[in-house]
């Protein structure tokens, strides 16, 4: 048998056997190839930094290229009379240029040789894998990010002239900060990132929150599991988190939050990592994380000692107080207080009015602002977010989410 599908190949060498489907290749397949071969560099996994490098963004690993060759030949070889393929080796590779994220691939094959090999047939195929760049990001108009859901998105992002406008849209769950939400959101900030013609952003939630932070299911799902793999989910949600968070930092336009209802935890991370904060009269700040016995993350123990003061921001993160849009305007967390039912109307205001200024003027600003303090941050959350992390294996924290999701209040007597 071997025999004659050895004749059959033989007779097909230097004919072309067809293209694959294309396939885009996300931040996320990237992201799962460095986990599973170890292969983290942050030229293919930190989007942030990866911007501004001569390739403008994250990169696809060779490796991966690599493998999808192989993938591809599988799926272009003639299957008739094959049980079974085997990869039996490389022989040459050519890497001819970089492949940023989002590009689609796909694969052409030939056969060059092909002879018996004891039972089997030993065949080289030559593999091209093609690519077409990531597709150019509108300029104006609506956004929807999904999860792959077009009548349930978790992310808004609309543009009214020169101003982004993003809505955390997952009012029935009060915007937590789940994985599915968080990846959404990271997804947006990496495309107003790519566009040079905004000015500013204005961040908010739908409902009537702005965000309680982490969500209690994904802690339930990573505490559900053996110590090293709870360990590496806690740390993939911190680092998640950690990527929104900079990714609000190091925007190359100014942020301002709209925070309509509660800040909680995390939710409160992400308004303080905006530039501006603006708050209605019974808007509240609440740091939380003591309610479920986590230490801090998302940047909170970095943010307010330069907002409040180390003093104040002492007795905030030893007391955990929830903080009235007045008090918090009295400690710098807030920068304006809208009258009441006034919230959007003040935020865009504020917004129109950086807006009104020079591309140039507004984005020197911002990058002249963040670069003190960028590096830093980073470093200090990587720090957090193990602390983070190794919280997550205490019987406290274990008994406080489970209590929350009974809708109880947790205890630590």
């Amino acid at each position: 048998m071997s025999a004659e599908r050895t004749a059959d190949l033989s007779a097909r060498i230097g004919e072309p056997l067809g293209e694959t489907p294309w396939m885009r290749i996300s931040q996320q397949n990237i992201n799962r190839f460095g986990d599973l071969t170890g292969d983290t560099q942050w030229i293919h996994t930190d989007p942030y930094r990866a911007a501004h490098t001569p390739f403008g963004g994250t990169i696809v690993h060779g490796a991966y290229l690599l493998s999808l060759a192989i993938t591809f030949a599988g799926q272009l070889l003639p299957a008739e009379g094959t049980s079974m393929l085997v990869n039996a080796g490389v022989s040459a590779a050519r890497f001819r240029s970089a492949v940023p994220v989002d590009s689609q691939v796909c694969g052409s094959a030939s056969i060059v040789s092909a002879e018996d090999f004891g039972d089997a047939t030993l065949a080289e195929i030559r593999v091209a894998v093609h690519v077409k760049g990531p597709p150019q990001q509108p300029q104006f108009g609506w956004y929807f990010m999904t999860n792959n859901t077009a009548d349930n998105p978790a992310v808004l992002l609309e543009r009214r002239g020169s101003i982004a406008y993003v809505t955390l849209n997952q009012p029935e769950n009060r915007n937590t900060l789940s994985r599915h939400l968080a990846t959404e959101l990271r997804e947006v900030l990496n495309r107003l990132h790519e566009d040079n013609t905004l000015k500013a952003a204005v961040l908010t939630g739908a409902g009537q929150d702005f965000s309680l932070g982490g969500s209690y299911d994904d802690f339930a799902e990573g505490m559900s599991r053996e110590k090293e793999e709870s360990l590496a989910y806690s740390r993939e949600l911190a680092r998640l988190l950690e990527d929104i968070i900079l990714g609000i930092v190091a925007a190359p336009i100014p942020f301002i939050a709209a925070i309509n209802g509660q800040a909680a935890g995390a939710g409160m991370s992400l308004a303080l990592a905006c530039d501006l904060r603006v708050a209605e009269p019974h808007t509240k700040l609440n740091i939380a994380y003591g309610m479920i016995g986590a230490s801090t993350d998302g940047g909170m123990s970095w943010f307010l000692p330069r907002y409040a003061g180390f003093s104040a921001a002492t007795e905030l993160l030893y007391t955990q107080p929830v903080l009235r849009a007045a008090r918090a305007q009295e400690l710098s967390l807030v920068h304006r207080v809208s009258e009441p039912g006034e919230l959007n109307a003040c935020a865009e205001q504020l917004a129109e009015q950086i807006a009104g200024s020079a591309s140039h003027t507004v984005r020197a600003a911002k990058s002249m602002l963040a670069a003190r303090y960028v590096v830093e941050l980073e470093e200090h959350m990587h720090a957090e977010h193990e602390f983070f992390a190794r919280g997550v294996l205490t019987e406290d924290f274990r008994n406080a989410v489970h209590a929350m999701q009974r809708g109880e209040i947790p205890s630590f007597d």
